[in-house]
């Protein structure tokens, strides 16, 4: 079994394999609608090509991922750009502000920000509250928190292949297949309810469904390697590749086209939030 903490990411992978992400937040970026004059924390911001984008719209904005090495190429695209309010730092943005205390002091904000991370955040159920009253703490009074992340339903079609991959090829139970899952795909109610909890007022909350072509020559098989290296690490190494194969077949002729693309069903989850006056 691996490590919980090991870092699975690469940027050269990601990009690879997933380089519509960024692409894909012109919705959440018009609702951040960063003004000159902003300072913007990003929540979950990964090798920082969106963090970047937003710089040349805000004050200063800083980064926040898990990922050391995402964060390293973060900081050296900045650097070879000389974006020099763009901030990175390493933490874990479930447990903030306990694990960015030199990035998040309270009420230093004017927004927090987050794009296709929060589903990875939240996947622990103990700190899913502590996630919200983080960005709530970090917001100055009257501040929004801006997220899209997958929300209720997102990939489901890949979920029900790794799970039963997992059953049929490692020999998990259901039950601990579902285990290894490594995200939390809220809906609109759940996440209405938490943000209120924190004390935000919802302005906006909504859920898209997005079917998504993936990227050419990476594929389906790209995107589970990818995504799904943590629950790949957590199985037999002589298992790992019968796992995607098998999921690879199942998922075949439901995500691919008449053209041969292939395209997935994102469903995302956008939330603004404001914290009173």
């Amino acid at each position: 079994m691996a490590s919980a903490n090991k870092d699975h990411w690469s940027s050269n992978t990601y990009q690879a394999s997933a380089s519509f992400v960024p692409k894909l937040a012109t919705k959440v970026v018009q609702y951040l609608d960063a003004k000159p004059s902003d300072k913007i924390l990003d929540i979950g911001c990964g090798d920082g090509v969106l963090t970047l984008d937003l710089a040349s719209s805000c004050s200063s904005i800083v980064g926040l991922d898990f990922s050391a090495s995402m964060i390293q190429t973060a900081k050296d695209e900045a650097a070879k750009k000389n974006i020099t309010n763009a901030t990175f730092g390493i933490a874990d943005c479930s447990r903030l502000p306990e694990d960015g205390k030199s990035f998040v002091q309270p009420g230093s904000y004017d927004k927090v920000f987050s794009n296709a991370a929060m589903h990875w955040i939240l996947r622990n159920p103990e700190t899913r509250d502590g996630v919200f009253r983080g960005a709530y703490d970090a917001l100055k009074p009257g501040g929004v928190f801006v997220f899209e992340c997958g929300g209720a339903g997102n990939v489901a079609e890949t979920v029900t292949a790794f799970i039963a991959s997992l059953v049929h090829v490692a020999g998990l139970s259901v039950d601990a297949a579902r285990e290894l899952i490594p995200w939390y795909f809220a809906s609109e109610a759940w996440a209405s309810a938490r943000l209120e909890k924190a004390g935000f007022k919802v302005e906006k909350i909504e859920l898209e469904y997005r079917p998504t072509k993936l990227v050419e020559g990476q594929g389906i098989e790209g995107w589970l390697r990818l995504f799904g290296a943590g629950i790949l690490d957590s199985i037999d190494e002589s298992k790992r590749d019968g796992v995607i194969n098998h999921a690879v077949g199942l998922l075949s002729g439901t995500v691919t086209r008449e053209d041969g693309s292939e395209y997935i069903g994102y469903v995302r989850l956008r939330g603004i939030a404001r914290k009173p006056q």
